[in-house]
């Protein structure tokens, strides 16, 4: 087989392409390329957030599909305000009720580099580490699966000044499956 028969079924990276590897579906059972297709629309993904002052209640992502949290924790950047106030993390999936992913920590004054988990049993709290270190997050996986859409909302106590960047590492279960910042 000549260099350019193996081109043209490779594809190559210039602007006379025969081949076009866009068109390529992932298949787990199909040729070379479409199984790295496959191997690449199941890779874990990073979605982040900056909640900024003052610090209310919304939604920090939003997606649609079957997806995989892996890990979802906010680093505090900027110092928030000295008065009692807590968070808590949870999902909504379609129109049905929401689901805690971690229940209320008390962050009155938490310093910039303090940093929120998820606990490791859910239906805990929020883990509030001061050092900058994450603690172990859940034991178990984090699943959303929906008709339409969900949302990942962090519900405040008080709407205090400060900053929280909230980041989440996912996986796509399901084609087509999305995680973005809210």
């Amino acid at each position: 087989m000549t260099s350019q028969a193996i081109i043209r079924r490779l594809g190559s990276d210039d602007n006379n392409n025969d081949f076009a590897s866009t068109l390529v579906m992932p298949n787990a059972d199909g040729s070379i390329l479409e199984r790295l297709e496959f191997l690449q629309a199941a890779q874990p993904r990073f979605a982040e957030k900056q909640h900024t002052s003052p610090l209310t209640t919304g939604n920090i992502f939003t997606g649609a599909g079957a997806v995989e949290i892996l890990a979802l924790w906010g680093r505090v950047t900027t110092v928030i305000q000295a008065q009692a106030t807590t968070v808590k993390t949870s999902v909504t999936n379609d129109a049905l009720a929401a689901y805690d992913l971690g229940t209320t920590v008390d962050i009155n004054a938490a310093a910039v580099g303090s940093l929120l988990s998820l606990p490791a049993a859910a239906g805990s709290a929020h883990i509030l580490t001061a050092n900058g270190v994450l603690n172990p997050t859940q034991d178990s996986r984090i699943i959303t699966d929906c008709t339409t859409s969900f949302a990942i909302k962090a519900t405040y106590g008080a709407a205090s000044t400060g900053a929280i960047l909230w980041r989440c590492l996912w996986r796509p279960l399901s084609s087509g499956a999305s995680l973005v910042a809210a």
